[in-house]
């Protein structure tokens, strides 16, 4: 950790707002710095990529070949969550059997609750 001495002059209004709300503590300007570099590392990455599309020399696409990349676009993000929901209904038929319950014999309001359940339980112990 490297200790940078920073000083902030503020407007009175300013200053008392972010007091209130926590914002000047190490860890909340941490954070706010954090943020803010990710942020703008994105946008440096946003316009370099543009840049790099911009020098490419290729015709545009025709009517047709822009719908087939939507299509098959579409079919990826299908097939995405297709694998998240398979592998999410797994673990959950996991849970379920471990607390004695079979998660295909549940109907939906069994489920809705046993996966509220799950999500609020107590996990620390405490």
């Amino acid at each position: 950790m490297v200790d940078s001495g920073i000083k902030l002059s503020l407007p009175a209004h300013l200053a008392r707002e972010a007091a209130e709300r926590g914002l000047l503590t190490s860890a909340a300007l941490q954070q706010l710095i954090d943020t803010e570099v990710e942020r703008r590392r994105t946008v440096d990455r946003l316009f370099t990529t543009m840049d790099d599309l911009a020098a490419v020399d290729l015709p545009p696409l025709s009517a047709e070949e822009l719908n087939a990349e939507i299509t098959a676009a579409r079919a990826e993000r299908q097939a995405r969550r297709a694998e998240r929901m398979t592998y999410a209904e797994d673990r959950l038929r996991e849970v379920a059997a471990a607390r004695g319950l079979t998660w295909d014999d549940l109907d939906e309001d069994a489920r809705e609750v046993f996966i509220n359940d799950v999500l609020h339980e107590d996990h620390d112990g405490s």
